[in-house]
């Protein structure tokens, strides 16, 4: 009977502790409306690939049993799926364990905050908080609250495709120059014209450019230079008679030739500029220089050390064994005169250019290919100009890059690829090739190689800052994404969107005017996504006309921004707004 009646004290001693249990635990749930709870944004935001909540609750007085634990978790319920963030588990005063303790009495708060990857599946969604409370071997779910209504994602509204890359630029000149030149030598005291020299090759050689130049119509002679020089020995007075005499004879024999061509001269008087050097110190020390003379170090040293030409002709004459062989092997180098003739030449028409990239491309030189792409906007006939280009010149960068431009613009992002690289082998640390590489790699959604490009590409100017502000925006880091979007100079969608992102560190309701301010200077208004992010800024503004205009003109240039849009917790008060539904449904 002793034994009967323990096990008896001990089943009413379980029951009744039961019975304790599931009334504080039915307590708890009677009196769950009454604990708060609350997001820092709702709905919440989606940014830099995740989604962070920073969820508060407090606890009202007698609510949290004494020897209860209350285990708190959001989760994020979207399309028969959950996520769960991080718990927080809590104790009552008489429970023993290593829990934030929540008095009775004066009831609690609590916060948790964490992040969770991003799913686009996740924009229709609905955050929940779950408590669930445990008291002995007893479960109850107290808690079940929807604190949010749907997950905001207009970061994902960010275009890739958008990158900027830069095209390689010519070096043409329509009007280059070519220059000849010849030598006349004169015998020592002498300016007559030798026959032995207008036999020589190069004499010749400058008469038959004269008469070339004279036949072409694209070739026309800038200026004919003549210096003509005595050599320092001799006095100066002998030696300025000599120079000027020589540069006269030279002149008349020039225009003897030129007239022979019958070549036409705009101007004769310009064209002709003539000098006369009566010692040629400079000449003469050039010569020395290259000479074998024995004491040419000791003459350099009389060179520089007297200005005087008197003086300097005394010096030299006194080393005796020197001077003979001056007279042999450097003086009569100096005994001359020397012409050249400049020549404009004036290279193709734009027509022509046109037409021979297409059609003879083998005439033109590499300037002149890549300068055809200057002259068209059509994408296939550039494609064609750059390929030939390639082919003709592997080995310039600039085809291959500009391939490559043409390429990423069409869309084509793997030929793109392909071109960028290949100008990449060329020039491996070009910062205009690697910015491009950049570009393509954001547009293939490879976010760390592009990194890793533009990183490199240290001078890849605007377009680089204006690529690395897109992956600023990718991480969420909007402040310095704002900052390099302005010092690239480009006003576009991404730019404004990231204004708009900015109001989620900021709260400055300023960011939605100013984004507005960078739509409107953005140059392709034809855009559907300048309508679509017309509207949302619409929507933060709770401008109805606004939404409404914008969202119908961006789902008329691009119908897949209905779905977009039924889904875009931003209009989540129009949603039963009979014109909004007219648009998205």
């Amino acid at each position: 009977m002793k034994t009967s009646f323990k096990y008896l004290a001990i089943m009413v001693a379980t029951a009744v502790l039961v019975f304790t249990g599931c009334k504080d635990l039915e307590k708890m749930q009677k009196m769950a409306d009454q604990v708060t709870l609350s997001v820092s944004t709702s709905p919440v935001e989606m940014h830099g690939d995740s989604i962070e909540i920073k969820l508060t609750g407090a606890f009202p007085a007698k609510f949290f049993q004494k020897k209860v634990t209350l285990e708190v978790t959001p989760v994020l319920k979207y399309g028969g799926q959950e996520v769960a963030f991080k718990s927080l588990t809590m104790q009552g005063e008489d429970v023993e364990a290593n829990n934030k303790v929540i008095p009775y009495e004066s009831g609690g708060s609590f916060e948790i905050v964490d992040k969770i990857a991003f799913d686009p599946a996740m924009r229709e969604a609905t955050l929940v908080v779950r408590g669930d409370a445990t008291i002995k071997d007893e479960k109850q779910a107290v808690i079940e609250r929807e604190v949010a209504p749907g997950v905001m994602a207009t970061a994902t509204l960010l275009d890739f495709t958008d990158g900027k890359v830069i095209k390689a630029a010519d070096n043409f000149e329509r009007v280059t120059y070519e220059t000849k030149e010849a030598k006349i030598k004169f015998l020592i005291n002498r300016y007559n014209i030798r026959g032995r020299e207008l036999k020589k090759d190069e004499i010749k050689a400058i008469n038959d450019y004269i008469k070339e130049v004279a036949e072409k119509e694209n070739m026309a002679v800038e200026n004919i230079t003549i210096d003509a020089y005595a050599s320092p020995d001799g006095t100066v007075e002998l030696n300025t008679k000599l120079s000027e005499n020589r540069k006269k004879v030279t002149e008349k024999y020039i225009g003897k030739e030129v007239k022979k061509a019958k070549m036409e001269l705009e101007d004769e008087g310009s064209v002709y500029n003539s000098r006369s050097v009566a010692e040629d110190w400079e000449g003469f020390k050039s010569e020395l220089q290259k000479s074998n003379v024995q004491d040419k170090d000791l003459i350099l040293r009389v060179l520089s050390m007297y200005n005087d030409p008197k003086v300097r002709e005394k010096e030299i004459k006194n080393i005796s064994a020197a001077f003979n062989e001056l007279k042999d092997d450097v003086l009569p180098q100096l005994r001359r005169s020397e012409f050249k003739v400049k020549v404009a030449v004036t290279g193709f028409s734009d027509e022509e250019i046109s037409k021979y990239a297409l059609e003879k491309p083998y005439t033109l030189d590499v300037e002149e290919l890549l300068y055809a792409g200057t002259l068209t906007e059509d994408k296939e006939t550039l494609k064609k100009i750059y390929t030939t280009c390639t082919q003709q010149f592997s080995d310039d960068w600039r085809g291959h890059n500009n391939l490559g431009v043409i390429n990423f613009q069409q869309g084509n992002y793997a030929d793109a690829m392909t071109n960028f690289n290949g100008a990449k082998d060329i020039e491996a640390s070009n910062s205009k090739v690697l910015n491009n590489l950049g570009a393509v790699a954001l547009a293939q959604g490879d976010i760390d190689k592009a990194i890793e490009y533009l990183n490199a590409a240290t001078a890849g100017g605007n377009h680089a800052s204006y690529n690395q502000a897109m992956i600023a925006t990718k991480k969420g880091d909007y402040e310095k994404a704002v900052d390099m979007y302005a010092s690239s100079k480009y006003n576009t969608v991404n730019f404004a969107l990231a204004k708009l992102l900015q109001y989620s560190i900021t709260k400055n309701d300023q960011a939605y005017d100013a984004a507005l301010g960078i739509l409107e200077k953005v140059e392709d208004k034809d855009n559907a996504m300048w309508y679509y992010l017309k509207s949302v800024i619409g929507a933060r503004k709770q401008d109805t006309d606004m939404v409404m205009n914008n969202l119908r003109t961006a789902i008329e240039k691009n119908a897949d921004l209905k779905q977009t849009a039924s889904t875009d917790v931003e209009f989540i008060r129009y949603k039963e707004d009979a014109t909004f539904k007219s648009i998205v449904e």
